[in-house]
């Protein structure tokens, strides 16, 4: 049954719909713990939209109220009840509007996250309330009435649309805990229902941003984008790069111009490939992206000074004035949405989920300089608490893989890890102190700190090779180094690779043993079928001989994409479950934050602005800046304690008027 609660609206002897008064809605769902619950609003921006209903349904009775008449602050007392757990489509959504009307719900279900958890990796499962109760209940819902609310008001179709939104939750609910114990995933599921509170929070706090700051920093990275520009000109001009010049004069002026377009990938990789560049990028294709040209900064003068108009360019468009358009007119603030799991199990930010439908953006890969950052300020009579891990991916490698020599330098503090490392894998500097090595062999040690980061997001040597631009010989040479200086590494990649190939996912942890499902694993497991049938080989080397049709066409495609795979299942292996539990340990580290928050009556006079990966940025006011800064720091370590039992994660903070990193 469908219960309206409204005073405007009548049913007397309707088969369906009854009216009701929000006392009956809170006795009936007095003593029910599970409620499914879903609001409508005019709008997706909590600041400036109302809700013009609420519903709350156990699948037996839906309740709609006309939140015009009866708002949502009428049922705070059920809301808050924590003894309750409310189901909700997307939660994050739902919850803004709640903390927009003080009310904060303390036990949440996602149905929305649950299927990102049951499907990480799979990005062909819908997510959306349609296609989860069509796949869970073969029902099919109609979505026509979306949003028919805002000028239709309460009517008949639009109650029965409301009521079918909660109608289903709870059933869902329970089918997806039933695959959640399946997959070995509740406690990830927990862990994702309990953050979901803390991103809404980010999320409707937001972070402000000087306006006359960003306006002087900008107009300085013009200048220094002209001049770039004009560097890049001038060359082509100098050295009669006749393909790029306009020899026909201006009337006026009778100047030469340089006519190519340095914002044009296609041109900048022809004119550089003429100038003997190798353009390669991992995946074999050609690129100008500044991790293909970083390692070829010395082959050629031009470089550096593309690298510099590229930086400045994006500083002047990404990352110029259309910043200020995301200034919220309510609050002065920047606001964006984050996806809460991808399928390396970090945050993302920057989405189309605004109330004007612009694109949010993106928060976390704001450029780390300090004029950047000194452009986000706190309120005034606030303070940032600027906190972060230190080391906090190596520091979980070095806990997953269990490698003597790498345990060893953090537990005796020996400093450097890149000048450690160089010395692990460089016979010339076995005699040498580690505090000579960064200033007397900043050669090695570079190549030992790229080495590092290539390896421990599952690279190879040609992967290093192609980082410092060095033969592939050279890269396997330092890559077999690494792995003899610390052989377990190559034992836990091993290991975790055939775990994966065995499993069909990649598990993160023994801990909430979050998954990602390897995409078309199926189909690999039928080719290496093929590969592993009696004669297969022999068969492969005698076409091989022939250059056959079977071999072009059928036998080496085969073993092509196998292989292909495998290596792609390798890299994924070694690095999701770093990435992934580095970010499991800061979205413990905030819900520690907000519990704390919450429970101190801190949430609205202390925010939390930003994540940033391992870095968390809490405002709040000066008077309470050191109290608030020691529970960011114990809440991050406590959080990394759960992880990293053998080498401590370590967090700093500092206290600043401004976003300082």
């Amino acid at each position: 049954m469908i219960f309206l609660v409204s005073d405007d609206i009548r049913y007397e002897d309707h088969n369906l719909i009854k009216n009701a008064t929000i006392s009956d809605l809170l006795g009936y769902f007095a003593d029910k713990n599970v409620i499914g619950f879903d609001i409508e609003t005019d709008g997706l921006d909590p600041h400036s939209c109302k809700i013009l209903s609420y519903q709350l349904g156990n699948g037996v009775h839906q309740y709609v109220v006309d939140a015009v008449r009866y708002p949502i602050t009428e049922i705070r007392s059920l809301l808050s009840d924590n003894t309750k757990t409310f189901v909700i489509q997307n939660a994050k959504f739902d919850l803004q509007f709640c903390y927009h009307n003080g009310i904060y719900p303390d036990k949440i279900w996602d149905t929305y996250l649950a299927e990102a958890v049951l499907h990480k990796g799979n990005k062909a499962v819908e997510k959306s309330l349609k296609s989860i109760v069509d796949r869970y209940l073969s029902i099919q819902l109609s979505k026509d009435v979306r949003g028919a609310i805002i000028y239709e008001g309460l009517s008949e179709r639009v109650i029965r649309y409301c009521a079918n939104d909660v109608a289903y939750l709870l059933d869902i609910k329970k089918m997806q805990e039933d695959m959640l114990a399946k997959k070995d995933l509740l406690v990830s599921m927990r862990l994702e229902n309990t953050f979901v509170k803390v991103l809404a929070y980010v999320e409707y706090c937001g972070i402000k941003l000087d306006t006359q700051l960003w306006l002087d920093k900008v107009s300085r990275e013009k200048e220094l984008f002209d001049a770039a520009k004009q560097k890049l000109n001038d060359w082509i001009i100098e050295n009669k790069i006749e393909k790029y010049i306009d020899f026909q004069m201006n009337l006026f002026s009778g100047e030469i111009n340089s006519t190519i377009n340095w914002s044009s990938s296609k041109q900048v990789a022809d004119l550089f490939t003429s100038l003997g560049l190798d353009l390669t990028d991992e995946h074999g294709k050609t690129s100008v992206d500044a991790s293909v040209l970083e390692r070829q900064i010395d082959r050629h003068p031009l470089v550096p000074v593309y690298l510099e108009y590229k930086k400045y360019e994006k500083a002047v468009s990404t990352y110029g004035t259309n910043v200020l358009k995301h200034i919220h007119p309510v609050t002065g603030r920047i606001h964006t949405s984050f996806t809460q799991i991808l399928d390396t199990g970090r945050l993302a930010s920057g989405r189309l989920e605004n109330a004007e439908g612009r694109e949010g953006i993106n928060l976390q890969n704001m450029p780390s300089d300090p004029e950047t950052r000194r452009c986000f300020v706190a309120e005034e009579g606030n303070v940032f608490i600027n906190a972060d891990y230190s080391q906090q991916e190596q520091v979980v490698f070095a806990n997953w893989v269990l490698d003597n020599n790498l345990l060893n330098f953090y537990r005796q503090n020996l400093g450097d890890m890149h000048s450690y490392i160089a010395k692990q894998i460089f016979p010339q500097l076995t005699h040498v102190e580690l505090t000579d090595i960064k200033t007397h062999y900043k050669d090695l040690r570079q190549k030992a700190k790229s080495a590092g980061f290539a390896i421990n997001y599952g690279g190879t040597g040609e992967t290093i090779a192609r980082n410092l631009n060095i033969s592939r010989e050279e890269g396997e040479k330092i890559y077999e180094a690494y792995m003899n200086a610390f052989p377990n590494i190559r034992r836990y990649f091993k290991t975790v690779t055939e775990e994966a190939i065995k499993t069909g996912y990649i598990q993160f942890n023994n801990i909430t043993h979050s998954k990602y499902f390897i995409q078309d694993f199926e189909e690999f497991k039928t080719i290496e079928a093929k590969l592993s049938q009696p004669g297969f080989w022999d068969r492969y080397r005698e076409e091989k001989l022939k250059n056959s049709k079977m071999f072009n066409e059928e036998l080496f495609p085969l073993v092509q994409k196998y292989f292909k795979k495998k290596g792609e299942i390798s890299r994924m292996a070694a690095n999701y479950p770093i990435q992934g539990s580095s970010a499991e340990i800061t979205k413990i580290a905030c819900i520690y934050i907000f519990n704390y928050l919450k429970s101190h009556d801190l949430l609205g006079k202390v925010k939390i602005c930003n994540i940033i990966h391992d870095e968390v940025i809490v405002e709040c006011p000066e008077s309470l800046s050191q109290e608030i800064a020691d529970i960011v720091k114990t809440s991050m370590e406590k959080a990394g304690n759960i992880y990293c039992k053998l080498v401590p994660l370590k967090a700093e903070y500092n206290i600043a008027p401004y976003w300082k990193h």
